[in-house]
């Protein structure tokens, strides 16, 4: 089973609200003659740990993948098939998937899967320049902190819009 091939954390906070928080990781070696992660192994975790949850609250389970774009053709097919038969046999199994990347995700993930055209892809498109000197501006300000209007200009022009650059500029900046 794969919850006995992995190491498996939960953890509650915020009472009230419920959110939940999770690690799995491989454990040191795989037991002799297992092979990776299959679909049944996964749902079958998937079910495991929404049993668990299920035990402390009501609730379902939200799996996020970041950096889509860098799964193996393997790890993806996997999930893949997984959510394509918890959708067909379980389709009241509270269980969701999220998975964040780059714009060249929906490539790799139709080149490793046949199904991929059945997802519901969302692109999100860059900030705007009023958001980006917001998301910069506005945390220094509440310190006592002001950014020159020719510095944030620049800031935000540089960020072209891409978040993690925003946020890469401001730390940078904050810690000069």
């Amino acid at each position: 089973r794969l919850s006995e091939r992995l190491t498996v954390k939960f953890g509650l906070s915020v009472p009230g609200v419920g959110s939940a928080e999770a690690t799995v990781a491989p454990r040191a070696r795989e037991p002799e003659g297992e092979g990776p992660v299959d679909t049944w192994d996964l749902q079958d975790l998937l079910t495991e740990v929404r049993d668990k949850v299920r035990k402390q609250r009501p609730g379902g389970v939200v799996v996020f993948v970041d950096e889509i774009q860098q799964g193996d053709p393997a790890s993806l097919r996997t999930l893949s098939y997984t959510w394509q038969n918890l959708q067909a046999r379980r389709p009241d199994l509270p269980v969701a998937l999220f998975g964040a990347g780059l714009p060249t995700s929906t490539a790799v993930i139709n080149k490793a899967v046949t199904n991929a055209e059945r997802f519901d892809y969302r692109t999100l498109g860059g900030l705007s320049d009023d958001a980006a000197a917001i998301a910069l501006a506005a945390p220094a300000q509440q310190r006592g902190v002001q950014w020159t209007p020719e510095a944030l200009r620049r800031a935000v022009a540089r960020a072209e819009g891409y978040p993690y650059t925003v946020q890469l500029i401001g730390e940078h900046t904050w810690a000069a």
